[in-house]
């Protein structure tokens, strides 16, 4: 991810030999996790320019891609154009007030935006709320220990844009946020192991799929699964305790 979400930088970093080599990376992790997502509604939060959701739109999924950034939502309007892409559907809002109805996405997803985020708990909040009963919530992050993250700290200390007030996270810290949201943690994955250097990035790169099914100590990249629970109704309980009783009796 470049220093500034700029959508010409973000798009020429993500097309340069290291940037294509993260994306596929991460985007294997994202797969272990999320599963197939055709024939799903989902809503990708802090969609950016675009590119994951044109990644599940490709599959058969329908995608509300929200984010509250113009200048983004111009250039994931641009790809979905570009591939005649009817599936995504592009809207400018804040991801921690998603005008989306309750209960009403198979899935919902947010991609490296709780690292800079202003509230990561109001933003998976709404991400439990849109997913209906028994749905899929999956978080994508920056990993904290890695050398990418050092070498962000390092730039934000000398107040380098975007990474002068990001958050790293850890696997058990994202499952602890997910937990108090009511959410129940599933499947978790890793990738980017090697450094921020191309060609270690090309050398390395093959054993990132071994390394991110062992450990996620060392990945620039995690990502977690989650469901939110099906809560049954007053009657349903009601009628499954006198099941119980009577069986008792």
């Amino acid at each position: 991810m470049p220093d500034v979400l700029d959508p010409t930088a973000y798009r020429r970093w993500f097309e340069s030999p290291l940037g294509l080599r993260v994306w596929a990376d991460e985007r294997r992790a994202l797969t272990r996790v999320r599963g197939d997502l055709s024939g799903c509604r989902v809503v990708d939060a802090g969609a950016g320019d675009g590119r994951f959701a044109a990644e599940i739109s490709g599959e058969g999924a329908s995608v509300v891609a929200v984010d509250r950034s113009r200048s983004m939502l111009s250039a994931a309007r641009a790809r979905a154009v570009a591939s005649n892409d009817r599936r995504v559907h592009l809207v400018q809002a804040d991801a921690a007030r998603l005008p989306l109805t309750s209960n009403s996405c198979d899935a919902a997803v947010a991609i490296t935006l709780l690292c800079v985020a202003n509230d990561p708990p109001a933003i998976l909040a709404e991400l439990t709320r849109v997913a209906r009963p028994g749905g899929l919530v999956v978080v994508g992050e920056l990993g904290r220990w890695s050398t990418w993250a050092a070498s962000r700290r390092v730039r934000g200390w000398w107040r380098c844009g975007l990474w002068s007030s990001a958050r790293f996270w850890t696997v058990p810290k994202l499952r602890a946020l997910i937990r108090r949201s009511g959410l129940q943690p599933g499947a978790r994955s890793a990738a980017v192991f090697y450094p921020p250097w191309t060609p270690l990035a090309i050398l390395l790169g093959p054993f990132d799929r071994f390394l991110g099914r062992l450990t996620s100590i060392g990945a620039a990249f995690i990502a977690v699964a989650s469901r939110k629970p099906v809560t049954i109704s007053a009657a349903e309980a009601t009628g499954a305790q006198s099941r119980r009783v009577g069986r008792a009796t």
